[in-house]
């Protein structure tokens, strides 16, 4: 049912530009429900809202890590209030005294986020999952990747639209709304959200940086905003030509690859892979294999993720390297002479003669198994808990 709204100047102008968005965003469905990732934030609670008044059917998914004791209770409360009064399908994943073995909170808690929704947009048949990120994230997010030295790649910033994984498309339809946007938005008409403090703890690089661009003078801030964004969007928009112009056999030719400055040739890699398994490694270390690859004979192959990338007599061609029922139970099939990219490195099989004698001065990455013992079948499977791994070197 479509939310009537008493429209001011200023709701009307973010609905007329939310509109024109809906319907420029790459393979959008707006009859088609989407699954809504709401923290309980400005930016979500404003997100839910548009869709709403716009009659896009949806579902809410909220993640509770319970980081800050009660204020994190009542952020979920919050969004459970929403949902009941809007009649919408909720949803919560509660990671309560749940903490990453290893690496950054952030990053583990946007790697578990994106793997639920992904999960979870499979199990309710949903097509299409939605997240709230806007302008001034997009602004931070370049600067913290041009701070990494990411390159062009970094500097195109997140993107309109990406795949989450087979057959799940993520959109962020609010990246060309500012924060001062969505304020005034949510103000004129009512909304209740909840402002996270931990936003304002340092520890944390997007946290400082955000203090950092807070600071500034306010119209100096939109000039800077203003100008970042202006080159993140020229880049995505080349980022997109070239894609386009690849995408349709996923072939580069050698003359191509060559043309090609070398911080380009590594960025295209990379995409195309993504564009085919969005779950593959993103790395130097794949962009390296591809590329040696192009002086190996023709016929020959690496594997980046579930992409087999091949050596054709005139370049590379960039496939799926198996069926979905191979990738559903995280099984890899291994093929002797290929080489396989998997964690800080990649993986090569080889059948060779060896001398007993020459076990005991076997490498410390190398491992040697009896042939005959193995079959006509080797695979490779996913990491699980409670593996080990001694290779014999």
């Amino acid at each position: 049912m479509r939310v009537a709204l008493d429209t001011d100047t200023g709701v009307q102008h973010v609905l007329d530009r939310f509109e024109k968005r809906l319907l420029s965003l790459d393979r959008f469905e707006k009859e088609q429900p989407v699954l809504v990732g709401v923290s309980g934030g400005l930016d979500s609670i404003v997100l839910v809202d548009l869709l709403l008044h716009f009659q896009v059917p949806l579902q809410i998914a909220h993640v509770q890590y319970g980081l800050r004791g009660a204020a994190s209770f009542k952020d979920a409360d919050l969004v459970r209030q929403l949902a009941a009064s809007t009649e919408v399908c909720y949803h919560e994943l509660d990671l309560t005294n749940q903490q990453p073995e290893r690496g950054s909170m952030q990053e583990w808690a946007r790697d578990v986020r994106y793997a639920w929704f992904a999960q979870l947009a499979k199990e309710q048949s949903l097509g299409q999952v939605s997240v709230a990120h806007h302008a001034d994230d997009q602004l931070e997010t370049i600067l913290l990747n041009l701070n990494r030295g990411s390159g062009l790649a970094g500097l195109s910033g997140m993107s309109d639209v990406r795949q989450l994984n087979s057959g799940i498309t993520l959109f962020r339809p609010l990246l060309p709304f500012n924060r001062e946007d969505l304020t005034a938005y949510a103000r004129s008409r009512g909304l209740v959200w909840r402002e996270d403090e931990s936003n304002t703890n340092p520890q944390y690089a997007r946290n400082a940086l955000r203090q950092e661009l807070g600071s500034m003078p306010l119209l100096e801030y939109r000039a800077f905003r203003d100008a970042g964004l202006g080159l993140q969007s020229r880049i995505a928009e080349l980022k997109k030509t070239l894609l386009n112009a690849l995408h349709e056999t996923r072939h580069l030719s050698e003359g191509e690859w060559k043309a090609l400055p070398p911080i380009i040739r590594g960025w295209m890699v990379l995409e195309i892979i993504r564009e085919i398994d969005p779950e593959a490694p993103r790395r130097k270390t794949v962009v390296e294999t591809v590329e040696r690859l192009l002086s190996s004979q023709t016929g020959r192959h690496v594997e980046v993720g579930s992409v087999r990338v091949t050596r054709e007599r005139d370049g590379l061609t960039f496939s799926p390297l198996f069926k979905d029922a191979w990738a559903e139970v995280g099984f890899n099939p291994l093929v002797l002479g290929s080489e396989i990219v998997v964690g800080g490195g990649s993986l090569r099989v080889e059948a060779i003669l060896v001398e007993p004698s020459e076990l005991n001065q076997a490498h410390q990455n190398e491992a040697y198994l009896d042939g005959d013992a193995l079959g006509n079948w080797v695979v490779m499977r996913r990491w699980r808990d409670g593996d080990r791994f001694c290779p014999l070197g």
